[in-house]
């Protein structure tokens, strides 16, 4: 199904309170900074994983997202 990666996974690191380092199977970083009011999601990855799911269980804020640029692994 995968043809560039065998099983595609996040990792997802807490670099310090409310910000998380979100690795899409080792071919593209995105970042979430969760705020007081709301929630920045800076790119959003490849698509081999529902980052959106793994989003919501960090938390259920409203959520702004940021694509740095267009390239395929930021959007």
């Amino acid at each position: 199904m995968y043809s560039m990666i065998e099983k595609p996974e996040l990792k997802i690191t807490e670099l310090r309170t409310g910000l998380f380092l979100i690795n899409d199977s080792d071919m593209s970083n995105a970042y979430l900074l969760v705020g007081e009011e709301k929630a920045c999601l800076i790119d959003t990855g490849n698509g081999f994983c529902d980052i959106g799911k793994a989003i919501r269980e960090l938390t259920d804020k409203s959520i702004v997202i940021i694509n740095t640029h267009g390239h395929p692994d930021h959007v």
